[in-house]
């Protein structure tokens, strides 16, 4: 039985709907106040035991003090760009450690950011799904953190039609002898709600269906990714200026989407999908062509993010910050590709052949086991411009 309203849905509070400044997407290397280094699903300071959690409306991952006098739920985070404000921990931290984001202790919400767009979460007696709830929960958190580095609008179905919502929904693979009732679920999207089959979480399950499906990568970040490029089609594509260009490129959503899927799923991929698409599963429909596309777009921006961060060098080769150049007034037009996306391929070639190899070292697949055609270039660097596109907050 799954668990409706999880997060407090139906609030009068909102869900923030865009990040306070652009930070860098790209997972970081964060501090503690003792100088130890920390990292994004921290919860306590290894070295000192001071509590850690993230706040989003900053895109910082912060120690905190406890707030003298204050109720004991409140603390003051440390960080010198925090300017000793008072966070309180999400309520999915105290109920069942599954979170490690925060909230300004002057907003009425129980629930963070991320939580807080939870409209049904898995049973939690159970504590197995407990722990594939929590590993989907990260990679949704990856993902918010991307999107708001990037400057894009999140907005809770209580805000408006276009807002965004989660199903993590239990099924029947995981352990049918406890929880019989639980249905077979799918992982998808519909009008910006966003499904996630906890089975997804599982990594024998997921492995399982990666090679039924003879897929070279399927990872639960790549999944919410993937969904999150169906919801942003569904919000900055569909009946807006963009589609024109979309059409150009990726081809007429206005195709049957089931009947296309089906003869996918029938008859595979075209011979030549390489030519134009990230994906095999991407030459299904224009669709799944933009939401693959969108789910290697966070790949490649958040992996060269973080290896800057890191001052990673490959080649003798310094990477450099994809997004560093964004500009809110680039034009869409594809008939004119801007130049600023070309080096950020160029590194990502340099870094994703450095990353194989590494892999292969350690006898790992390939990290990335994809090649890029021209016209996936051309897809992917329209996303670049569609996301840059977006006014910052306020405007």
């Amino acid at each position: 039985m799954e668990k409706p309203d999880a997060a407090g849905r139906g609030s009068t509070f909102p869900v923030q709907t865009r990040a306070i400044v652009r930070y860098r997407p790209g997972m970081r290397n964060f501090t503690c106040a003792c100088g130890s280094t920390v990292y994004f699903e921290n919860t306590s300071c290894l070295n000192c035991g001071r509590p850690l959690g993230f706040v989003p409306e900053a895109g910082l991952l912060t120690s905190f003090d406890d707030a003298p006098g204050a109720l004991e739920s409140e603390k003051l985070a440390l960080h010198p760009r925090l300017n000793r404000q008072s966070y309180r921990y999400c309520r999915n931290h105290t109920e069942s450690d599954t979170c490690n984001w925060m909230v300004p202790s002057e907003q009425p919400a129980d629930y963070c950011l991320s939580c807080r767009l939870n409209e049904t979460i898995p049973n939690l007696d159970d504590p197995r799904r407990v722990q594939l709830w929590y590993e989907v929960e990260k990679a949704k958190r990856r993902t918010i953190f991307t999107l708001l580095a990037l400057g894009l609008p999140i907005s809770s179905k209580a805000d408006g039609p276009k807002g965004l919502s989660f199903k993590i929904l239990s099924d029947r693979r995981l352990d049918a002898d406890v929880h019989a009732t639980d249905e077979r679920a799918s992982t998808g999207h519909l009008n910006g709600t966003i499904t996630i089959s906890l089975a997804e979480a599982d990594s024998s399950l997921r492995e399982e269906m990666r090679e039924r499906l003879n897929e070279g990568y399927r990872t639960l970040l790549g999944h919410v990714r993937h969904e999150m490029g169906h919801y942003y089609w569904f919000l900055l594509i569909d009946g807006r200026s963009a589609l024109t260009d979309f059409r150009s490129l990726f081809g007429d959503e206005r195709s049957n989407y089931a009947d296309s899927l089906e003869a996918h799923y029938e008859s595979g991929p075209p011979a030549d999908w390489q030519r134009r698409h990230v994906s095999a599963y991407a030459s299904s429909h224009p669709w799944e062509d933009f939401a693959e596309t969108w789910a290697h777009y966070m790949h490649i921006i958040d992996t060269l993010e973080t290896a800057s961060d890191s001052d990673l060098r490959f080649q003798g080769k310094a990477l450099g910050r994809p997004t560093h150049d964004f500009d809110p007034e680039l034009d869409l037009g594809i008939s004119n590709p801007p130049t600023d996306f070309s080096w950020v391929l160029d590194d990502w070639f340099t870094l994703s052949q450095g990353m194989n190899l590494l892999n292969r070292s350690m006898g790992l697949g390939d990290a990335y086991p994809f090649a890029l055609s021209a016209t996936a270039q051309l897809k992917l660097g329209f996303i670049h411009r569609l996301v840059a596109a977006q006014p910052p907050l306020g405007h």
